[in-house]
């Protein structure tokens, strides 16, 4: 999992393009894998364990092969869902090729389809990190495993990077719900696992965690500018 994109810093002056797929997922917390095109697998096997895969990009460059498991992701069940109907892939419309036009049926229930996306009703599966709300909406994510480690890395948007005199909004304590892996920490039993937070303006802090159906829950301290969260078992 891994936001390679956090999205445009919401306090700067660039002009921000509200809807897209990174925006939502950003602005959401929602944790992805971002791939490019010469990281896209090659297997459907590989793309199996994706509950959606979105493509972004305005055009994609893809072999026989990587074209082959997108298809086959799709035809076992996954859902692919295509920014807009002007997105090509090798130079072709990939809505012509999947069949799709700009008034097709909003659909909540996608799996086994290719779909556009609607910005009015994204579709997004996946559970948010932490709760929405107007500062909390502005914290990214992202996480990295090593062996039976998971490290969680939270930076601030709230900060203009444009202008020195405005001050830095702080986030105070917001409930985080990270997804695990099923073979991490017995992922699908309750138990306590722990966590110790890193601030580069404090001391490490250690912080209640328990897996819960599949995800560890903890209390995020206050965050300034960024977070260091490690998740380990006892």
């Amino acid at each position: 999992m891994l936001f390679a994109y956090w999205g445009p810093n919401p306090l700067s002056v660039h002009r921000r393009v509200p809807g897209t797929i990174h925006e939502h997922l950003t602005g959401t917390g929602r944790p992805f894998v971002a791939l490019v095109d010469a990281s896209l697998p090659e297997k459907a096997e590989e793309l199996a364990g994706f509950r959606v895969v979105y493509l972004e990009s305005p055009g994609y460059e893809m072999s026989p092969r990587q074209l082959e498991a997108i298809d086959g992701y799709v035809a076992r069940g996954g859902c692919l869902v295509l920014a807009d109907a002007r997105l090509t892939i090798n130079d072709r419309p990939a809505a012509e090729r999947f069949g799709l036009s700009d008034d097709q049926p909003v659909c909540t229930h996608n799996r086994g389809k290719a779909v556009l996306w609607n910005r009015r009703k994204p579709f997004t599966p996946t559970t948010p990190l932490t709760p929405a709300g107007k500062l909390t909406g502005q914290l990214r994510f992202a996480m990295y495993r090593k062996g039976d480690r998971l490290v969680v890395h939270v930076v601030n948007y709230n900060v203009c990077l444009l202008d020195k005199a405005k001050k830095v909004l702080d986030v105070d304590d917001v409930s985080l719900r990270v997804p695990l892996p099923d073979n991490l920490f017995g992922a699908g039993s309750e138990k306590t696992i722990g966590a110790t937070c890193f601030d580069p303006d404090a001391e490490p802090q250690s912080v209640p965690c328990r897996v819960v159906d599949g995800a560890a829950q903890l209390k995020l301290p206050k965050t300034h500018i960024y977070k260091i969260v490690l998740l380990e078992e006892k």
